[in-house]
């Protein structure tokens, strides 16, 4: 075996040997790989629950398997751990920081919100939020450097945030960073617009 092939090559790897059917695999220029839903459902077996939603959630998201599918192939399964993943799955997450967000939430064992919400206001649309929690009108955005960065995108977040506060929500930002390397304090922020009345 090529040295490069090694399992000694990647230190922590874990190595999962199972017999195959040929359905379940497909060439990707001619090096064999399980199918997409194979490997979605492996990842669910054997990752922890929070890191196979995030990656989960980005598989569906890409179109690389349907999450109605990928949802009846984990609850085919009849095990607590694949039946809970696939609630916890949503491709609406618009991004992997998204799902790292929902992640950090659901280990911290914070009430979960919807994903995508559509503010609106007497009817009238205001604006579509990456989370909400409807109930406490809490909103939060994650901001991705590649999606704020311009003058136009910069601008359009001011404006949407305004119209959000003035409609009565309270909104919070976290960018990547925080999501990375603050994530106790991305909760505790958290935890404290919920407990607050709602406006």
């Amino acid at each position: 075996m090529p040295s490069y092939r090694s399992p000694t090559a990647w230190p922590g790897a874990r190595i999962v040997r199972q017999e195959l059917f040929a359905s379940e695999v497909v060439r990707v220029r001619e090096v064999p790989v399980t199918q997409p839903m194979r490997t979605a459902v492996d990842l669910a077996m054997h990752l922890p629950v929070p890191d196979a939603v995030a990656v989960l959630d980005g598989a569906c998201r890409l179109g690389g398997v349907r999450k109605s599918a990928l949802d009846r192939e984990l609850r085919r399964l009849g095990r607590p751990k694949t039946t809970r993943i696939a609630n916890l799955i949503d491709p609406k997450r618009a991004s992997v920081y998204e799902s790292l967000f929902f992640v950090i939430l659901f280990c911290a064992r914070v009430a979960l919100p919807v994903a995508q919400f559509e503010v609106r206001r007497d009817g009238a649309f205001i604006a579509r939020v990456d989370f909400a929690w409807p109930h406490r009108r809490v909103i939060v955005e994650i901001d991705g450097f590649a999606y704020h960065s311009d003058r136009a995108a910069f601008q359009s977040d001011r404006t949407k945030q305004n119209a959000l506060v003035n409609a009565g929500w309270r909104v919070l930002r976290f960018t990547v960073a925080d999501l990375l390397l603050r994530p106790g304090a991305v909760i505790a922020e958290v935890r404290r617009a919920l407990g607050r009345p709602s406006a």
